[in-house]
């Protein structure tokens, strides 16, 4: 169906700091949380008050405000996505009570806009369904299984159904094709199933650990989405490497860290990563001490791109 797009204010604002710079490489593919373009994940938190602050590589702490467009929402979910295409992060929210997603292109300074789709226990899934280069607004619905996408360009959504009750979606692009597929994570089994975009084959895999929370991502820096877990009370990650089919566990955090897996060094591949609300601190697998950026009740950006 059709969808309503309101454009709304917004204001953004950049204070510089001293940092250092990653030099970007790997794949190619955009990084999560990359608000500046430069390849490299940025560390990155949102306020309650639903203000953005990012610290890129580039030498400046950004900070963004919706203005008075936006009121958050206890039931918001934060959907940070390359919506205009243009290889930076772009701010975003869903809030499933209004079926409403608010977007700040970051080429477009001057208004966002909002669209309408989704309902009350949905659950946002954006992603690049298409391969454009684009993230489109996807939701997911756990008592139908049923998935609404709407590609970027096109004022229509489509429902596909995908799933069973208890499953937990978990989309990534993981057969390297550029788009991303549908894919369930089933934790009575740690199974995962995936409907490949690039053939329309459906494709299965058992690894993780039962019960576990879904963290998909590619963290051998083969351009593939890797099935991975993590499991809260062992603060343990295992993955599914897709790149030499092998399965690898590590334990990385402490109860009470805030998940935040993105590509910090810019090399393609996903790092372990947490953010510790009660010192502000972030831990990067691989880099020694940690960098304090945000407050005890901000949560990382990196960590919405997870499914939910």
């Amino acid at each position: 169906m059709k969808r309503l797009i309101t454009v709304l204010s917004l204001a953004i604002t950049t204070v510089p700091v001293s940092m250092s710079v990653a030099e970007p490489g790997g794949t190619g593919r955009p990084a999560v949380a990359d608000f500046d373009g430069d390849g490299v994940s940025d560390l990155s938190v949102v306020s309650p008050e639903g203000d953005w602050r990012s610290r890129p590589g580039g030498g400046t702490t950004s900070g963004f405000s919706w203005g008075n467009g936006y009121q958050p929402s206890p039931d918001d979910q934060l959907t940070p996505g390359d919506y205009d295409g243009d290889g930076r992060t772009d701010p975003g929210v869903f809030s499933p009570s209004q079926g409403k997603w608010l977007i700040a292109p970051t080429r477009n300074t001057v208004s966002s806009y909002s669209v309408a789709i989704g309902a009350p226990g949905d659950r946002a899934l954006p992603g690049d369904y298409d391969g454009d280069g684009r993230t489109d607004l996807a939701t997911y619905r756990p008592a139908t299984a049923v998935w609404h996408i709407l590609p970027s360009g096109s004022g229509d959504d489509y429902p596909v159904t995908f799933g069973v009750g208890g499953d937990l979606p978990a989309p990534g692009d993981y057969d390297g094709d550029g788009r991303t597929d549908l894919a369930v994570y089933r934790p009575g089994t740690a199974t995962w199933l995936v409907r490949r975009s690039s053939d329309g084959m459906l494709a299965s895999d058992q690894a993780g650990v039962r019960a576990g929370l879904p963290v998909p991502a590619d963290y051998d820096g083969d351009g593939r989405t890797d099935a991975a877990t993590f499991t809260p009370g062992r603060s343990e990650w295992t993955i599914h490497r897709s790149g030499d089919d092998t399965v690898t566990v590590h334990r990385f955090g402490v109860a009470g860290d805030l998940l935040a897996p993105a590509d910090y060094d810019g090399d393609g591949a996903t790092d372990l990563a947490v953010y510790r609300p009660s010192t502000g601190a972030w831990i990067v697998d691989g880099v020694s001490g940690e960098t304090r950026f945000g407050g005890a009740l901000d949560v990382p950006v990196a960590g919405t791109y997870l499914p939910r």
